[in-house]
């Protein structure tokens, strides 16, 4: 069974925290969902204390998975995850330009099936760390 972005994600962020490392990252939720109940007179109410109706507004559609800083410059760092057959979508490469374009860091990471879970993480800060280091070297 293939591995899906949210499995690789977890552990992937862990190892982008874990303590001494000049990143930290936190899940950041895409798009916008939203349920609506109306009375019939129309009206939005409470019923015993529960909303029942509410937005929750997320990022822009393509925003990365991942987002966060690079220590101690400050910049901003976004890590878009993909499971092995995940597509990727047109509005994640204009994030990706805007980020970029804007001094941010932005890294694309697949799950690679032939390695480990391990490996795999491992793979992926490292990719981190060489983007954040073309960063600075560019400075």
């Amino acid at each position: 069974m293939p591995v899906l972005e949210s499995e690789f994600q977890g552990p992937l962020w862990k190892a982008l925290n874990k303590a001494g490392r000049g990143t930290r990252v936190w899940r950041q939720n895409a798009g916008r969902w939203e349920a609506v109940t109306r009375t019939r007179g129309g009206r939005y109410r409470r019923w015993r204390g529960q909303l029942l109706t509410y937005w929750v507004h997320g990022a822009p559609a393509g925003a990365a998975d991942l987002t966060g800083v690079a220590r101690p410059e400050g910049w901003r760092l976004e890590v878009e995850t993909k499971g092995e057959k995940t597509e990727e979508r047109a509005a994640q490469d204009r994030w990706r330009d805007f980020i970029e374009r804007d001094g941010g860091i932005y890294v694309r990471l697949r799950y690679d099936a032939s390695l480990t879970m391990k490996e795999n993480v491992a793979r992926g800060v490292e990719k981190v760390d060489a983007a954040i280091g073309r960063r600075r070297r560019e400075r």
